[in-house]
C-alpha cells in the first residue's frame, strides 16, 4: 500500500490515547442500566462469543452496537473487534470500512478507559490503532508505532502472567517471585 490510506479524504493525524470520555445519550440510559446487570452482561458476552465463533460478523456487530454506551470493558473490546472484523470483509465498501475502522478504535479506547488492565482491550487497541494508521498516512503510522508496541507488550505480558498463575498453585508462584 502507498501508506496514505484508502485514497479517500485523509484525516489529520491524531495522537493515540487511552482516555477519551464522551457524553452518553440520555435516551439510552434505561437500556444501558439493563445491560449492566451482571446476568445480562454475561448473556450478551455469551451471545457475542457464539456469533464470533460461527463467523456471523454482521449479526455480532448488530448485537453489540446496541451496547455501544456500555461501561463494561468486555463488551466494548468485543465491539471493537466486531467493528474491525466487519471492516475487513471483502464486501464492505471503502467508505464504510473507514468508518468502522475509526469506530473500532473508539470502542477499544473506551474499553481501556473502563479497565486499563484488560489484556484484550490493549490487544484490540493496538490492532485498531495500526488499522487507523492506514488512513492517516505513513508519518502518523510511524509516530504511533511505539504506542502500538507498548499495548501489544502489555497484552503479551498480562497473558503470560495469567498463564503462569493458572499453571501453578498460588503459593508456588509467591515462592518463585
Amino acid at each position: 500500500e502507498d501508506g496514505g490510506g484508502g485514497g479517500g479524504k485523509e484525516r489529520s493525524p491524531r495522537p493515540l490515547r487511552a482516555h477519551s470520555r464522551g457524553q452518553r445519550p440520555e435516551g439510552e440510559a434505561l437500556s444501558r442500566r439493563w445491560a449492566q446487570a451482571p446476568g445480562a452482561v454475561e448473556e450478551i458476552i455469551d451471545q457475542a462469543d457464539y456469533l464470533y465463533g460461527t463467523g456471523e460478523m454482521e449479526k455480532l456487530y448488530l448485537l453489540l452496537i446496541e451496547h455501544k454506551d456500555s461501561t463494561n470493558d468486555e463488551i466494548l473490546w468485543r465491539l471493537a473487534r466486531a467493528s474491525r472484523d466487519l471492516a475487513q470483509l471483502e464486501n464492505t465498501t471503502a467508505e464504510r470500512k473507514q468508518h468502522l475502522t475509526y469506530e473500532a478504535l473508539e470502542f477499544a479506547e473506551k474499553a481501556l478507559e473502563q479497565n486499563a488492565s484488560s489484556f484484550a482491550a490493549h490487544k484490540w487497541y493496538a490492532i485498531c490503532s495500526s488499522d487507523v494508521g492506514d488512513y492517516e498516512g505513513i508519518k502518523a503510522k510511524i509516530a504511533n508505532a511505539y504506542v502500538i508496541k507498548e499495548h501489544f507488550q502489555f497484552e503479551i505480558y498480562t497473558k503470560s502472567c495469567r498463564k503462569l498463575l493458572n499453571t501453578f498453585d498460588y503459593r508456588e508462584v509467591f515462592y518463585i517471585c
